[in-house]
């Protein structure tokens, strides 16, 4: 699906009373938080799917005024700009089987077509490449499509977790990426709740143990007292 464009005489309406074109203009120039509030407002209106990408007026250039709507927390988002200075896809719109497919993109963001794999896909990847350490590409089905993903394995060694896919139609290539990149994608968040979590109730579940374990002791070291106690009685009786 393409950029959807937003028209100033469209857009106007959501601007409210008193403002005219040209003044809207100034404001949007000037204030680029007014910018995404009527985009965000376009959006719910519209009831855009998540992901869509928005583009205000403008030369045209590349990602220039590009913009991705998330219909999940309500929010607009600016392109990413860590890997490449023209923007990319945002880390928080993941790629894998029950995601995003790859190639959503590829008509909408100029210049690249970086993104981002869900955690389920990574996890995939890294074993594949655990259980084939010589092997340089490996076959990945998503929503139903098949894509021959390509990586250098020593470049990927312990780097498969904060890594960053280039999408060429059918065909994908795996490069390292940095883990802070990662930090607004919610699946990470979720995960790294339930890995407290889980830590928390591990911690309990040993001191749990811990004390069963002394109370196992106390009551062994009881019953073989009480044993050596009743052979000692036994062997004092005398038999008539």
């Amino acid at each position: 699906m393409p950029r959807i464009i937003l028209r100033l005489n469209e857009i106007l309406p959501l601007a409210g009373k008193g403002l005219d074109v040209n003044a809207l203009r100034t404001k949007m120039d000037q204030d680029n938080n007014y910018r995404h509030e009527l985009a965000k407002k376009y959006a719910m209106k519209h009831m855009l799917h998540n992901g869509a990408t928005l583009e205000f007026p403008a030369d045209g250039y590349r990602n220039h005024n590009l913009l991705f709507w998330d219909a999940q927390n309500e929010e607009i988002v600016e392109p990413f700009t860590e890997i490449d200075d023209y923007g990319s896809v945002p880390p928080r719109f993941v790629v894998g089987d029950g995601y995003f497919n790859p190639g959503d993109w590829l008509d909408e963001v100029d210049h690249n077509s970086y993104v981002f794999p869900a955690r389920p896909l990574i996890n995939e990847m890294k074993e594949f490449a655990f259980e084939y350490p010589n092997e340089k590409k490996m076959i990945i089905t998503m929503n139903g499509g098949d894509y021959t993903v390509y990586y250098n394995p020593s470049d990927m060694k312990d780097q498969w977790d904060s890594c960053v896919l280039e999408v060429h139609g059918e065909t994908i290539e795996v490069f390292p990426g940095e883990p802070e990149w990662r930090e607004t994608i919610v699946d990470e968040l979720e995960e790294s709740s339930n890995i407290e979590e889980l830590r928390a109730s591990n911690i309990i579940l040993t001191n749990m143990v811990k004390k069963l374990t002394a109370k196992v002791i106390d009551l062994t070291s009881n019953l073989e007292e009480l044993s050596t106690r009743l052979n000692m009685g036994l062997n004092n009786v005398s038999v008539v």
